[in-house]
């Protein structure tokens, strides 16, 4: 087994453990969501800005960044769209 592969189990086993250790608490199930969440829009956020600099940067951006930055955008709105449904608003 190499080492990514045993970095990948470790947390694996680590995230299970996690929820095993949540119970029954929905408090702490429901931070653990809304953490996850956010940790997604901090990436997204991240690519999106990180395309918005290329797209500045050229004339003619390629074709498949405009995809990608397309598909980041698809991808903001569902998460938005499930972070209130978590929140309950929806």
């Amino acid at each position: 087994m190499n080492g990514a592969e045993e970095s990948t189990n470790a947390g694996g086993r680590w995230a299970y453990e996690c929820v095993d250790t949540v119970g029954d608490s929905g408090a702490e199930h429901r931070h653990m969501q809304l953490s996850a969440l956010f940790l997604a829009r901090v990436a997204i956020n991240a690519a999106q800005s990180q395309l918005g600099v290329y797209a500045l940067a050229t004339d003619a951006p390629l074709h498949s960044i405009v995809e990608a930055a397309d598909l980041l955008d698809a991808a903001e709105q569902r998460l938005m769209a499930f972070s209130v449904a978590v929140e309950g608003g929806g």
